[in-house]
């Protein structure tokens, strides 16, 4: 499933694509956790993507507060993803009070899996997890 991204998450992506040098917003995959109700005891939104695909890919992470019912950007973190193997990111959720939004944006999507933990001392917490399956494509 698809789903229109609002125009003022569509503007700071497209920003930090070409600020990081990114030839289309075509020519990436961007994935979402959807707004998430955040468990009171989640502290950390925790992000694994593993790449089992053949070539080297560029995994970029943002974290938005939904808390003023706008996003605002509270993370991002922008890493190449080797072959078989796996790469964390975590930020802190200490800000948040009601809701989040956890988007993944790949050079590629092939074979490379994403999983979303809401963590409290290292532990998955109630609600706040989105495996693979569950994230959603979205448009840019």
């Amino acid at each position: 499933m698809k789903v229109k991204q609002s125009s003022i998450v569509k503007k700071q992506v497209k920003l930090k694509q070409k600020l990081a040098g990114s030839k289309s917003a075509a020519s990436r995959l961007m994935r979402s956790t959807g707004v998430l109700k955040k468990n009171p005891s989640t502290e950390t939104a925790h992000v694994e993507v593993m790449n089992r695909s053949d070539a080297d890919i560029t995994a970029t992470i943002l974290v938005f507060s939904w808390d003023s019912d706008s996003p605002v950007m509270i993370g991002e973190t922008s890493v190449i993803v080797p072959v078989g193997s796996l790469r964390s990111f975590s930020t802190s959720l200490i800000d948040v009070f009601e809701h989040y939004e956890v988007v993944a944006i790949l050079s590629s999507a092939a074979n490379v899996i994403v999983n979303h933990f809401g963590i409290a001392d290292n532990v998955p917490q109630l609600g706040n997890i989105v495996l693979d399956r569950d994230f959603i494509s979205v448009d840019i």
